[in-house]
């Protein structure tokens, strides 16, 4: 399964890194302590100078992958750096859950 952050970010208004908008309750952003107004800059120790770095450094990953996210705490400018564990993007409202297919030997 595809990496899932769970957030909805924005280019950053001052500069490099992307300013999150919201997080969605319950994902690993939550779980982390990423906040509205926290601005992203890092994610293993590579720069994330825009949405599409965010993007590309995401799709390189699994779910269940552990990653460390160096952020900006909204009204701070000290970094500080989370590790979190990226989950499966959940199924989109009113579809079913996913089968787990069993593997025939």
């Amino acid at each position: 399964y595809p990496a899932y952050l769970g957030i909805l970010a924005m280019p950053n208004p001052e500069g490099a890194g992307v300013w999150i908008e919201k997080v969605v309750e319950g994902s690993p952003a939550a779980k982390a302590g990423i906040r509205p107004k926290d601005v992203i800059v890092a994610i293993d120790e590579v720069d994330v100078r825009d949405m599409m770095q965010l993007k590309r450094i995401l799709n390189r990953q699994q779910a269940g992958a552990q990653i460390k996210l160096k952020l900006v705490p909204a009204e701070q400018t000290e970094p500080k750096i989370l590790s979190l564990t990226l989950d499966r993007p959940p199924p989109p409202k009113g579809a079913p859950e996913p089968l787990e297919v069993p593997r025939i030997r």
